[in-house]
Formats: C-alpha cells, sequence, structure tokens
C-alpha cells in the first residue's frame, strides 16, 4: 500500500518487559525506546470520507485514525476493522479523541466541556491486539486519556486485546485515565486490557476506562460490557480494574491484576469499580452485575477498599459477583463492597472466607464460602441462577467460576488474588525488637539481620521465653491449639494497622492466662478475631492499648466463634468516630461468655458501647467484672430482633445497658433483656423482659426519667 508519509526506522530492538509491582514500588516500564510521537508518522491512504466501513492495516494507519479523530472527524455510522495485530513500539501514543474534561458543579464529577472531540463510530478490532502502546503524560491535559481519550454515546470500542504502558506524570492531577478509553459515553465491549496503568495522583483511574459516564451531557450511554483487566492500576483517587468511577452499567467483566491506591486518598478503590456512583447526594446511578474480581487491592491506608466497588452511593447496585482477592491498607474495607450507601444483594454476591474486612453481618460483607465450596459447578450454577452467563470447568480459572464469554482458551496467570497468586511480602515493621511474628513470613526462623521471624504464635512464643517481647507486623491466623502462659509482650508494631493481630479460625483454640497484648496505641483492627469454629479463652493476663478504627472495635471481636472470658483484663481500648462497636468487645454473631475477669477503664464511642451485642449473638453475663461505667450496647434490627444478656447468676453490682430499640407507649415493650437481683441501669426507654435460669421474667420500672432503674418484680 502506498504510504503518504514515510516511517521512522524504530531505535531499538524491545528491551524489557513491564514491570508490575504488586505494591508502593509498583512501576511501569515502557517496553522499548520511544521516540517522537505517532502523530507525525500516520498514513491516511485508507481514509475515504464517503465509505461507512473502513480497514486499518497497520500502526500508521492507526495514527491517521487517532489523527483525523483529533482534527474533528467523529466516525460517526462509520465501522473501522483492524485487519492486523497492531505493533505501536517506537513512538509514544496520543489519544483518539479529546473530551475537554470539566469538573461538574453538583457532584464534581468528571463531564465533557465546551466543543469535545470524540469518537462516536465502531471501532472493531476483530479479535486482534495492538501493542507497546506508551501513552506518555507530562503535563496537565483535559483529554481523557488512554488509547482513546473520549467516545460518545455512539461510540462503540469492542473485540480486541491492549497490551502497553500508560504513565502520567506522577504531580498531575488530571482526570480520567486508562488503558482503554479514557472518557466513556459509549459502549466498550469485548476487550481485555493489559496495559499498566500509572497515574499518582490523577482522578477516575482505571484498567477498562476512568470514568464510565451515562448521566453527562445531553446523550449518554456509558456501557461496559465482557471486559477483562490483566494491567496493574497505580491510581491518585477513584480507582478501579474496570473503571475508576461508574456512572453507567457494568455487566460480565472480571479483573486479575493489583488495583494500587497511590495517594492513600479516601474516594474509592475496587477490583471492578473504585466507586459506584458519585459520593454526597447521589446523582449517578452505577450498575454493576455478573462480575468478578480476583485481584489484590492495596489501598495504602486510605478509606473504602472493596473486591468489586470500594464505595457505592445510594440509587446504585451490585448483583451475581464474587471476590477472592483480598483488600490490604484499607481503612474502611470489605470483599465485595468497602462502604455501600445502595442496593447490595447480599443473598446473591459471594467472597472467599477469611478475607480482610472492617464491616460484619451478610448486608455488608456479603455471603462468605470456603474456597472448596467456590471451585464447584454448584457455585456456578447459582451464579446463573438459570441463566447461562457463568461456566465452570476444573482446568480453567483455577476452578472458580468463569464467564460464558472468556472461552475455554483463556489464561488466569494474571490474577493475583490468595488462590493463585504469591501474598503480598512479609513486613518486618517498624520496630527495633528480636523477635518478629507475621504469618505472612515463608516459615518459622526466617532472619534479617538481628531479627528473626516467626510465622506461628506457638514459635514466637517459644522463642520469647519467659518474658521476652513479641512484635507483631502481620496478621497470624490460628488453626489449632496455642497458649499464651508465660508473661510475654505481644505488641502490634507501627506499620501494621490493617488486619487483626490473631484471628482464630475453624478448628482453631487461643488460650491466654498471663501477659500483655499490647496494640500500641495504634488505630487499627481489634487484636483478636474468633471466627466461626475458633475460640478464645482468656484466663488471665491483659488485652490493652487501642482505638478502634473500624466497625468492630479494639479489643477482642467474635464473628462466629466463642469467646470465654474468666480471668484477666481488657482495659485502655478506645472506640473512634460514630460508627465504630464495642471498644472493648463486639460479638458480631457467635458467643461470648464471661463468668470472671475485668472490662473497665476502655472509652466508648458515640455509638456500640464498651461490650456490643448483635441480634443473634449470644452474652451470658455471670453478673460481675463489667464495671458500672462500662456500657453494655443491645442492638437491634428493621424487624425488631433485639440483643439480649443472659445472666448464670444474678448481679453484683450495678450494669449499665444501652439499648438500640426504642418501642411506642409510656414505657415500651421491647425484647432487649438485663437481670439481676440488684438494680439495673436502663439508658433509654425500652426493655421489655429479661431471663434468668432460661425462663423468662417480667419486672417493674420506676418513673419514666432517663436512666431508668429496674427491679426484678416477679
Amino acid at each position: 500500500m502506498k504510504k503518504l508519509f514515510s516511517k521512522k526506522s524504530l531505535s531499538l530492538l524491545l528491551a524489557l518487559a513491564m514491570v508490575v509491582a504488586l505494591f508502593a514500588g509498583m512501576s511501569f516500564g515502557a517496553s522499548a525506546t520511544y521516540s517522537g510521537n505517532w502523530s507525525s508518522y500516520y498514513d491516511t491512504t485508507w481514509y475515504d470520507s464517503s465509505a461507512t466501513s473502513l480497514t486499518i492495516y497497520d500502526a500508521a494507519d492507526l495514527a491517521a485514525f487517532a489523527y483525523k479523530v483529533n482534527s474533528g472527524t467523529d466516525f460517526a455510522g462509520v465501522t473501522i476493522t483492524l485487519n492486523n495485530d497492531i505493533d505501536l513500539d517506537g513512538h509514544y501514543w496520543t489519544p483518539i479523541g479529546n473530551a475537554n474534561i470539566t469538573s461538574d458543579t453538583t457532584t464534581y464529577s468528571p463531564k465533557p466541556g465546551t466543543s469535545p472531540k470524540g469518537f462516536a463510530g465502531t471501532f472493531n478490532g476483530n479479535g486482534k491486539t495492538i501493542e507497546n502502546m506508551y501513552v506518555n503524560i507530562t503535563s496537565s491535559t483535559k483529554t481523557g486519556v488512554g488509547l482513546f481519550g473520549y467516545t460518545t454515546y455512539t461510540g462503540v470500542v469492542k473485540n480486541f486485546t491492549l497490551k502497553g504502558t500508560v504513565s502520567v506524570g506522577s504531580t498531575l492531577e488530571i482526570d480520567a485515565v486508562a488503558g482503554v478509553v479514557g472518557y466513556n459515553s459509549g459502549t466498550i465491549e469485548n476487550v481485555i486490557n493489559c496495559a499498566g496503568v500509572t497515574a499518582d495522583k490523577a482522578y477516575n483511574v482505571g484498567g477498562i476506562a476512568g470514568f464510565n459516564n451515562n448521566y453527562y451531557g445531553t446523550n449518554h450511554t456509558g456501557s461496559i460490557s465482557m471486559c477483562g483487566n490483566e494491567g496493574a492500576v497505580r491510581g491518585g483517587s477513584k480507582i478501579g480494574g474496570i473503571v475508576g468511577e461508574n456512572a453507567g452499567s457494568i455487566a460480565k467483566c472480571y479483573n486479575y491484576a493489583t488495583i494500587y491506591n497511590a495517594s492513600g486518598a479516601r474516594a474509592g478503590t475496587g477490583g471492578i469499580a473504585g466507586r459506584n456512583g458519585n459520593n454526597n447526594s447521589p446523582y449517578e446511578v452505577g450498575t454493576i452485575a455478573n462480575c468478578y474480581n480476583r485481584g489484590y487491592i492495596n489501598n495504602n491506608n486510605g478509606y473504602w477498599g472493596g473486591g468489586i466497588a470500594g464505595f457505592q452511593s445510594a440509587g446504585c447496585s451490585v448483583t451475581k459477583c464474587y471476590d477472592t482477592g483480598n483488600v490490604y491498607n484499607c481503612s474502611w474495607s470489605n470483599p465485595l463492597i468497602g462502604k455501600n450507601e445502595g442496593t447490595f444483594d447480599y443473598n446473591n454476591c459471594y467472597y472467599k472466607n477469611g478475607l480482610n474486612h472492617s464491616g460484619s453481618g451478610a448486608s455488608e460483607l456479603g455471603t462468605g464460602m470456603d474456597l472448596e465450596d467456590m471451585q464447584t459447578q454448584d457455585f456456578a450454577d447459582t451464579l446463573n441462577g438459570g441463566n447461562s452467563i457463568w461456566e465452570y470447568a476444573s482446568s480453567l480459572n483455577n476452578e472458580l467460576p468463569y464467564l460464558e464469554w472468556q472461552g475455554t482458551g483463556f489464561s488466569d496467570d494474571a490474577a493475583t488474588d490468595d488462590v493463585s497468586g504469591s501474598p503480598p511480602s512479609a513486613s518486618w515493621g517498624n520496630n527495633s525488637g528480636t523477635i518478629i511474628l507475621n504469618g505472612r513470613f515463608a516459615s518459622d526462623g526466617v532472619t534479617n539481620g538481628s531479627k528473626t521471624g516467626y510465622k506461628t504464635l506457638s514459635a514466637a512464643l517459644t522463642a520469647a521465653g519467659s518474658s521476652g517481647t513479641i512484635y507483631v507486623t502481620g496478621p497470624v491466623p490460628i488453626t489449632s491449639s496455642v497458649s499464651i502462659s508465660n508473661n510475654v509482650t505481644i505488641i502490634r508494631d507501627s506499620a501494621f494497622t490493617d488486619g487483626y493481630l490473631f484471628e482464630i479460625g475453624n478448628g482453631g483454640a487461643l488460650s491466654m492466662s498471663a501477659g500483655t497484648i499490647n496494640g500500641n496505641g495504634l488505630y487499627a483492627n481489634a487484636q483478636i478475631m474468633v471466627l466461626s469454629g475458633g475460640t478464645f479463652t482468656m484466663s488471665g493476663g491483659t488485652i490493652t492499648n487501642a482505638y478502634g478504627k473500624y466497625l468492630p472495635g479494639a479489643g477482642v471481636r467474635v464473628y462466629g466463634g466463642t469467646f470465654n472470658l474468666s480471668g484477666g483484663t481488657l482495659s485502655s481500648l478506645s472506640g473512634t468516630g460514630t460508627y465504630t462497636q464495642g471498644s472493648a468487645v463486639t460479638v458480631s454473631s457467635g458467643s461470648f461468655k464471661m463468668t470472671s475477669g475485668t472490662i473497665s477503664g476502655n472509652t466508648a464511642p458515640t455509638n456500640g458501647g464498651i461490650v456490643y451485642v448483635n441480634p443473634g449473638a449470644t452474652f451470658e453475663y455471670a453478673g460481675s467484672g463489667i464495671a458500672s461505667t462500662q456500657v453494655v450496647y443491645l442492638a437491634n434490627t428493621s424487624g425488631n430482633s433485639d440483643a439480649y444478656i443472659t445472666l448464670t447468676s444474678a448481679l453484683t453490682g450495678y450494669l449499665t445497658v444501652e439499648c438500640a430499640h426504642l418501642s411506642t407507649g409510656a414505657y415500651g415493650t421491647g425484647t432487649n433483656v438485663a437481670q439481676g437481683a440488684n438494680s439495673t441501669i436502663i439508658s433509654s426507654t425500652t426493655l421489655g423482659y429479661f431471663v434468668y435460669n432460661g425462663a423468662t421474667h417480667s419486672f417493674a420500672r420506676t418513673t419514666s426519667g432517663t436512666p431508668r432503674y429496674i427491679y426484678v418484680a416477679s
């Protein structure tokens, strides 16, 4: 084919493959030495202004296509088809289209500005691969950044795989950055992105699209379907594997890659969408359906991280999704939606048991499953619900359900989840100690200078002897019987604020009769998590000096397991914020049985008390050990199912109870329960009955003031 402009020879052969690091050190290098821009090396001989179907054969043709769109030709009604794989090696790429982005004054989200130049036709990649694309943004721009900068409401981008690098200067606070389309008001379907994206200060950063728009402007579509992201994404605010912020629809998509919040912003980081809908007053409507995530989410101590969406606003929805990728270093995280204010079909959204989370209950977490139960045809059938969207094969996707459109020839090598990827490397922390405990160490006895690292608590306790100090720098699972019986000090390292110190799983049993677990005055997860089938027995020692950064407080969280307290002290544990639950003990589900011991000197949050009990959980109390200043908070559900206390012995002093359930009437008739031979202080207007020795009793109460003193009447 005759060329209007000759192409320069490439300066070097392929050098190094793109380097993708999982966390703060992630960087993305170009595959070769690049010079000049493809906008200077285009060939327009293929272009016919009267044609409704055009074919692109090589990189110079694709560069001419970009040149035409950026000059104002929108290709409305025209289909552009790739005939061959395209290699963009040698020159930098200029995105196709210019959204001229401005900020909406109500939502602060990006929207197309005046006189944008977008692609309005159909770009059919024809199953080909575009490789070695290198977008290098070194100065501020409003175009939208990616292979395409901006697609209009009639624009369709489909059927290809993209490989390469998108790099935005580390100080540039630009908007709408992605591998495929920076700002999408059109349709993207059947595209696999393998391009790494680095934009440390940018807003709305994704693998497939930076911003997916079905809200702003006169016309908009904002649809992404049958797409996959396999390129690591690193952004500054609102960062997702498929899209940074979704104001449209996402369906039948997956993410395998690591998603990293470089700035630690409080905005949303997710495997599929960083944010589904806008924050504050909801205007945008985002929907996510039939998607899955198998990538790590590292939120760099920012807020709102989730396997599917970091944040979801009112009016938005997530349905029929699953997640096996973990969320790390996040101040508010859950396996599926970090913070949810919209519709969450939690009965039909699933996650692998054991993933990090700060919420409690299915309405926040979704439905937890053991990995082996997810690796089945039955699970695929459950997701399908009579449809044929999901497939299952024991030889594909690590035996997890995959999407029907993926076929049988795909690879999941890019997946970075806990199933097939390597977990985060174990940190040695910021301490000066010599005994370091972290469940992510490869084994017991690893060394780093004068420090020795231990993977298991039992090995670290042996090393500490009768009175040593152990620094914990990462989460430690307890899956067998372990006993803390010496006067050791266990301290949370200052670098470890995301995750429980000890997570007691099915078959695990931790007993503590001596020693100290010290939260080091940090705002972090609770120190101990007791999962279903796990048991924590405390007969001595102290848990102290921590602040609850998340809902479950600062001390012990019971989530399906059993906590037996018969001695020792929980003190100097503080809840923070309006929503933090019990600062010393949170009983989300399972059982807390207190026969002795001391809970005193703790500070309650605005709501939630020192001991927090969810409806359906069990709290058995022998009548002493909780100081009168320490509030027991009995939660309630919308169906008026209230938590209660079962007293196994009469009270020997005052017990302060705060009840969530406020019924109508002069005194109300609730089901919150407290009982004792002596007076009990009630700080709300509702206390309907109490339980003692398995029987239900009524009571009489004094005047209607608050608090109210009650006494046993029968």
